[in-house]
């Protein structure tokens, strides 16, 4: 009996390593990692290209155990190729190694850029459009690779409600009013 309980928790710690996500062999790259509280600084990831939510749990998870203040990632968009439904990329030269973005509508707080088994995330503080390049990424022969895909974390820009629509409205009228009310004495001394 007691070799049935040490053969079946072995057999269930073996299946938990294998089923486990591949959170540990996610890695920052020495000297390539700015803290990410300030606008337009990055962080490159060694052992992932950023495709879906464990890996943005992974890269968080990662980040928070080496930085402080923590980094909170929320949303993913992915996007390959122009006319992905939520926006735009473009590419400047056929080689895929920079472009723009745009995703109307959204407000991006972090754009990551995945190549060659990296991912540079860069902190953009919430803007629609923007730039990427894979410059600061290396693939395993150490040159710099092509786009393998773009994610964009953030969230939908808000969208002002009816009744603060009507309360501007109202208080531009207000202020109009006044103005042509106002007469002014004009003194000559």
């Amino acid at each position: 009996m007691k070799n049935f309980t040490k053969l079946s928790l072995a057999a269930t710690a073996a299946l938990a390593a294998y089923t486990a996500p591949s959170q540990a062999a996610v890695t920052i790259v020495a000297g390539k990692c700015s803290n990410l509280s300030v606008v337009g600084n990055s962080c490159v990831f060694d052992g992932l290209n950023l495709a879906n939510a464990a890996d943005v749990t992974a890269v968080q998870n990662v980040y928070n155990a080496a930085y402080d203040p923590n980094l909170v990632l929320t949303g993913l968009l992915l996007g390959t190729n122009p006319g992905t439904g939520f926006g735009a990329i473009s590419y400047d030269s056929g080689a895929n190694l920079s472009g723009g973005w745009s995703t109307p509508g959204y407000s991006i707080q972090y754009l990551a850029v995945s190549g060659g088994g990296q991912t540079k995330l860069i902190y953009l503080g919430g803007v629609s459009s923007g730039s990427w390049s894979t410059l600061g990424i290396l693939n395993n022969g150490g040159n710099r690779p092509a786009l393998s895909h773009l994610a964009f974390l953030g969230a939908a820009a808000p969208v002002p409600e009816p009744a603060s629509w009507a309360m501007l409205i109202a208080g531009l009228g207000i202020v109009g009013a006044s103005m042509r009310r106002r007469k002014t004495a004009v003194s000559f001394a």
